[in-house]
Order: C-alpha cells, then sequence, then structure tokens
C-alpha cells in the first residue's frame, strides 16, 4: 500500500435540546424533499426536450415525495398541457394555485382562456367567441420582449 492511512472524523456529540431537530423523520422528510427536487430537474430536462410523457413521470414522483410543494404540480400541469390532457393539467394548476396562489407561472398557465375551454372538450373557437387557440398560447408564452 501506499502508507497513506485514512481515519473517519468523529461526529460531534449530541445535544440533548436538539434531538428533534436530529429526528429519523425530520432527516427522511429533508431526504424526501431533495430528491423530489432532483425528480423535478428530471422531469423538466425531459419536458424541455419533447419527452413530456416521461416528464410527468417524474413530476408524479416528485409530488408523491413532497405533496405540498406548488412547483411539482406546475410542472406536472405543463408537461399533461403539452400532452393535450387539459382536464388534468386544469387540476394541477388549480392545485399549485391551492397550495400558492401567487405562483405566478401557475397563474399564467390557468389563466390561459382556452384552458378551460379544452379541459371540456369544446372546440378553442366556439366558446364566446373566443379565437384564442393552443398554437397562439404557446407563442404569447414564448414572446421575447426587450426594455430599452
Amino acid at each position: 500500500a501506499c502508507g497513506i492511512r485514512w481515519r473517519r472524523r468523529r461526529s460531534p456529540p449530541r445535544r440533548s435540546g436538539s434531538a428533534s431537530a436530529s429526528s429519523p423523520a425530520s432527516a427522511r422528510t429533508r431526504a424526501d424533499a431533495s430528491s423530489a427536487i432532483a425528480a423535478s430537474h428530471v422531469g423538466w430536462a425531459l419536458s424541455e426536450k419533447g419527452n413530456y410523457a416521461e416528464a410527468v413521470e417524474y413530476h408524479s414522483q416528485a409530488i408523491r415525495l413532497d405533496p405540498d410543494n406548488a412547483e411539482h404540480y406546475n410542472n406536472r400541469g405543463w408537461s399533461l398541457y403539452r400532452l393535450n390532457n387539459y382536464t388534468r393539467a386544469k387540476t394541477d394548476f388549480d392545485r399549485a394555485l391551492q397550495l400558492k396562489p401567487d405562483h405566478e407561472l401557475a397563474l399564467f398557465n390557468r389563466g390561459d382562456p382556452g384552458l378551460a375551454v379544452r379541459a371540456s372538450g369544446a372546440s378553442p373557437g366556439t366558446a364566446s367567441g373566443s379565437s384564442w387557440t393552443s398554437s397562439a398560447w404557446t407563442s404569447s408564452a414564448s414572446l421575447n420582449v426587450s426594455l430599452t
């Protein structure tokens, strides 16, 4: 061998008053939250590549691990929207807004005038004289605005 020995560092002694902060339940909750964020990142990367069905699976995993995070519902809703599953997308946007009423992206996504129409199964151009279409909504979401 090379003659180098590694020693394991000793953990500092636990304080009697901090048992709740290092309880197995709180450690599991922190681990679930970080795993949920990782799953959500993978789902978002898949969405950006157009793999919406697989992205839904990862966002669903994030929701199972961290069900009180509005971002996970919004992300899954977006992937469902892109899969033309408007009813489930609307449900996810609504849930995101229940969890965080000021969630800007969920407000934007849920505010699509045609979403409720498409979720009901009607044609977007037939309700209330609306001519808002999915392609118009998509292009308006990707506008580049420069402020000078």
